[in-house]
């Protein structure tokens, strides 16, 4: 059972996997607000929505601002990438909310697969030891390329228009 600093028992408390802990950074919030506990729930979700023994919601998430959003309403560029939300945690990445759409898209490559390790006979998607792969297949690497680009691409909007920048990768 968690126990919060002030000492009451399950409240004030992270979860410990990655979705309502992505929702509650990006949010500003903990899941206890959130109410997303799982991978199904999000904080975008509006009142009502309960999980389980927890209270109905009481707060309208999608009035929330985002840490981008934050950012983007500032007048920043925001570009994201990877597993920043937990794919679609919210939905579609938190799309306009979050994020400058329409000059570049949120860039969110998945794995493809094509490891020969010695170790996975037939193929797997990582690859333990250093057998020779091409590191394309892999989403640390396409995502890396995708965000690279973003950086050159804000930077570049940056120099030409003094538009500062916003640029969140996750992994």
């Amino acid at each position: 059972m968690c126990v919060s600093p002030s000492g009451r028992a399950g409240t004030d408390c992270q979860q410990a996997i990655c979705g309502p802990t992505r929702n509650s950074f990006l949010s500003g919030r903990r899941p206890q607000r959130t109410q997303s506990w799982n991978f199904i729930d999000h904080f975008r979700e509006g009142k009502g929505g309960k999980t389980g023994d927890e209270p109905a919601r009481t707060e309208d998430g999608g009035l929330w601002v985002s840490l981008p959003g934050y950012f983007k309403t500032n007048g920043y560029i925001t570009m994201g990438g990877g597993k920043t939300y937990h794919p679609n945690l919210p939905p579609n990445n938190d799309g306009n909310l979050s994020w400058s759409l329409g000059d570049r898209d949120y860039v969110s490559f998945g794995d493809k697969g094509g490891c020969t390790s010695d170790y996975f006979k037939g193929g797997s998607l990582t690859c333990p030891d250093n057998s020779p792969w091409d590191t394309s297949n892999f989403t640390d690497h396409s995502n890396l390329l995708g965000m690279l680009d973003d950086l050159r691409f804000a930077s570049a909007k940056q120099k030409d228009t003094g538009q500062p920048f916003f640029l969140n990768y996750g992994q």
